[in-house]
């Protein structure tokens, strides 16, 4: 009796199904152990990685055929499997079947239960297995079938200049596979398709509006593709996805396999072009016009937000020996803006200072301080900057070194208000301009969406009419080829009849010409006259040839004209496309206007920080010099009062009210002779703490 629900026969369907149920624990632990192993490389290159998830992934494959194989009968057909027939049996067939099964039945929770129940439902598993995988596979295949559609339409010959790049970049990657560059109207971010014969694909006048470097990092990526055979493997992945459509632990490892292969080739394409900054900025620059490409092409801009993100931040924290200076400070200055533009946020809702108020409030702001002097004899002295005058100028007389400090300080911080002034003058100017730039851009940006939204009703029209009517010019062609067929036919046989009528007129004239001799001259010229009319036939026999052959070449000059007209079409497509772009492209020019005015203001304001910290950096400087006069002061003190015999390791604390040298407090007497030296009419005390190399200066809190 033939089950309900056989696929193919009960030995294949029992192998396929458990071959199914297998392979859900089978490649959850084939998952979990890749992630392990990824985990313990995470600090190796993305192409071991790779490498490892793509393993993984064909293991889930490999033995799933070799479950497939353990449950197929290879010896007989068919396994004996209960599943439920298709036919009724009579009453006492039932309950004899019913009694020698129920000595077979196993508890339902039973590992053996669980047997029975699949063994009972297993072609059922299979249909519905095979339904998907038939889905997905269509799916696959409509994708290549994508790929071949834009690797024959709309494409037009990229300019010499970038096919002269991409060759340089095919010969520095030692590819001797023939690779095209081309403008595509069918494509909205750049890829590569095919394996064999490898076309890179741009979006129609996007090249020209990327930078020469840009494009660089472009073609580079596209090459890092084509020599890792990485179409190839993505169609094979494609298939094991199908074919395990159903298991969530595959379709991790495709991911992984997939951002493992960008940054792989992310890594191959910064080698390429000596440049992880010119590549993170193509980055950038595609991701904001990216439509992201159907599998099985490969594109550029990544086909997930997060993925560009976790790129972008992997190429920017990569070790790349090769950067230049110019890169580490554009990278420094992407830093400090971010900097800048998170402080400009946390002080939005307090009012903008007066100059004199500032410059008060930075000079009695309390900060730590790191200063290393060229003559300093420490490595790290850590000091206390509120008071850059207290207890140490009214304590110890300043050095010449110091006094000199204390002027240039003076200078910079009497400058410093007017500079502030005039800074905070044009940021209050740029902030309006700026103002303005972003009350516009919604206006400006939803007239030129509305006019992008115009054309493209008529591009939607034109995709839809333009199929029809190129189908149409072509019957066209092919009707006058027939007829150009039919001609050129019937000119041959019409010439080759010419030809023999001019054949004989020719010989009509010889005896002409004969007839001539020996006659009288009345009669020479009526013979010279019926001579110059046979000759008259001939011209015209050729004349009525050529007129059939122009015939022909009228036809064939209407072909022509019927191909230009579909070139004109397309030209017309194109146009519209490059109307589109250049009105996108107008719109991201007006938001590179409103960032480039907040950089403005982002540097203005880094102007004014900077001067803040030079002055900051002075006064560390002072008290730095003003630590070490005192450390030398004390030092020499204490060695002559016994109390010390090295400064190597010194812990010294003075306050009003007692006096500790390494943790030993000393008489009244000493303790006097110190404060009075070095608090005078100070309040507040101090701690000096000193090692080999360090020492670390500490005021106390007032009493």
């Amino acid at each position: 009796m033939k089950p309900l629900f056989l696929c193919f026969s009960e030995n294949l369907d029992f192998a396929l199904g458990w071959m199914v149920i297998h392979s859900l624990w089978q490649a959850t632990l084939i998952a979990f152990i890749a992630g392990a192993l990824n985990i313990a490389l995470r600090k190796r290159s993305a192409r071991v990685r790779y490498v490892v998830s793509n393993i993984s992934l064909f293991m889930v494959f490999l033995l799933s055929v070799a479950t497939f194989c353990y449950h197929y009968d290879f010896s007989k057909e068919p396994t004996q499997l209960r599943l439920i027939p298709t036919e009724i049996t009579t009453t006492s067939q039932a309950q004899t079947d019913m009694s020698n099964l129920k000595s077979d039945v196993a508890p339902p929770l039973s590992i053996q239960g669980f047997k029975a129940y699949f063994n009972q439902n297993i072609a059922l598993i299979v249909t519905f297995w095979l339904l998907g995988v038939a889905i997905f596979l269509l799916k696959l295949m409509g994708g290549i079938s994508y790929i071949y559609y834009l690797k024959n339409r709309m494409n037009f010959p990229a300019d010499e200049y970038w096919t002269e790049m991409l060759a340089r970049l095919s010969e520095k990657a030692g590819l001797k596979q023939g690779i095209e560059i081309v403008e595509s109207a069918l494509v909205r971010t750049p890829m590569v398709i095919g394996h064999l014969k490898p076309l890179i694909l741009f979006p129609m006048g996007m090249i020209n509006r990327l930078a020469p470097e840009e494009v660089e990092a472009i073609l580079a990526h596209e090459l890092a593709h084509v020599m890792r055979k990485d179409y190839i493997f993505n169609v094979l992945q494609s298939v094991v996805e199908a074919l395990f459509y159903f298991h969530p632990a595959v379709w991790w490892l495709s991911s992984q396999i997939r951002n493992e292969r960008e940054s792989a080739c992310d890594d191959i394409a910064i080698d390429l072009i000596n440049s992880k900054m010119n590549y993170a900025k193509a980055l950038v620059t595609i991701q904001e016009m990216a439509y992201y490409p159907l599998s099985p092409a490969l594109g550029f801009a990544g086909q997930r937000q997060n993925q560009f993100v976790l790129r972008i931040k992997r190429i920017l924290n990569q070790p790349n020996q090769k950067s230049t200076i110019m890169e580490k400070l554009v990278a420094t200055l992407l830093i400090i803006g971010t900097l800048f533009t998170l402080s400009i946020g946390q002080n939005e809702k307090e009012t903008i200072k007066t100059p004199e108020n500032t410059t008060a409030t930075t000079s009695n702001s309390t900060t730590t301080s790191t200063s290393e002097s060229t003559t300093s004899s420490f490595s790290n002295v850590t000091t206390v900057s509120d008071t850059i005058g207290e207890p140490f100028n009214m304590a110890l007389p300043p050095t010449p070194e110091i006094t000199k400090l204390q002027k240039e300080l003076a200078e910079m911080e009497k400058e410093f208000p007017q500079f502030e002034k005039g800074q905070l003058a044009d940021i209050e100017k740029l902030k309006k301009e700026l103002a303005e730039m972003e009350n516009g851009i919604a206006d400006y940006q939803r007239k030129k969406e509305a006019e992008i939204a115009e054309i493209e009703k008529g591009l939607s029209k034109s995709n839809v009419d333009l199929p029809k009517i190129e189908k149409e010019k072509e019957a066209e062609i092919t009707k006058i080829e027939q007829e150009i067929k039919a001609k050129e036919a019937e000119l041959e046989v019409f010439t080759k009849k010419m030809q023999d009528e001019n054949k004989a007129i020719e010989a009509e004239i010889v005896e002409k010409k004969k007839e001539k001799e020996g006659k009288k001259s009345a009669k020479k010229s009526r013979v010279d006259g019926d001579i110059q009319s046979l000759y008259g036939d001939i011209q015209s026999n050729i004349g009525n040839i050529q007129s059939k052959r122009g015939d022909i070449q009228g036809l064939y000059g209407d072909i022509q004209g019927i191909k230009g007209e579909m070139m004109g079409n397309r030209g017309d497509l194109q146009g519209l496309h490059g109307e589109i772009q250049s009105k996108r492209g107008d719109i991201q020019g007006k938001r590179g206007e409103i960032m480039g005015k907040q950089g403005e203001i982002m540097g203005k304001q880094g102007e004014i920080m900077g001067k803040q910290g030079e002055i900051q950096g002075k006064r560390g400087e002072i008290q730095g010099k003003y630590s070490e006069l005192m450390l030398q002061t004390i030092v020499a003190d204490l060695k002559s009062d016994n109390l010390i015999s090295d400064d190597k390791k010194l812990r010294f604390r003075l306050n009003e009210k007692e006096m500790f040298v390494n943790e030993m407090k000393q008489s009244d007497a000493l303790h006097a002779k110190y404060r009075a030296k070095y608090m005078k009419d100070n309040k507040r005390g101090f701690e000096i703490v000193k090692t080999r190399s360090n020492m670390n200066f500490t005021m106390d809190n007032e009493n």
